[in-house]
């Protein structure tokens, strides 16, 4: 296939009848993202059984949010979250993704 191909494909598909490319996009971006996510944990539970739960209680307990909401130094900010894998208020995102308002960079 040549450029040229490429190039009217993209063209077609931007006719709002025909537009799937986009959406095909989209499918595998979720997909990648949700199998990111599922690693993402395994590694946390893990993580939480190495260092057991009297730790991550202990840790929790000593956690400050280094990002904290603040209306006028820090509107950006965001508030703490309970963690999917440990049950304890320790999430914390570094911003909001634009589009959907899903944090990035996460840390539990």
């Amino acid at each position: 296939m040549q450029r040229r191909h490429i190039e009217a494909l993209l063209a077609l598909d931007g006719h709002r009848s025909l537009g799937v490319m986009g959406e095909e996009q989209q499918d595998r971006i979720q997909q990648s993202a949700q199998k990111e996510d599922t690693a993402s944990q395994k590694r946390a539970a893990e993580y939480l059984e190495h260092i057991g739960e009297e730790e991550a209680t202990r840790r929790a307990e000593n956690l400050t949010n280094p990002n904290a909401y603040h209306p006028k130094h820090n509107p950006g900010g965001h508030d703490l979250d309970t963690c999917p894998v440990c049950g304890h208020e320790t999430f914390c995102v570094e911003g909001l993704d634009p589009i959907f308002g899903r944090g990035d960079a996460p840390a539990g």
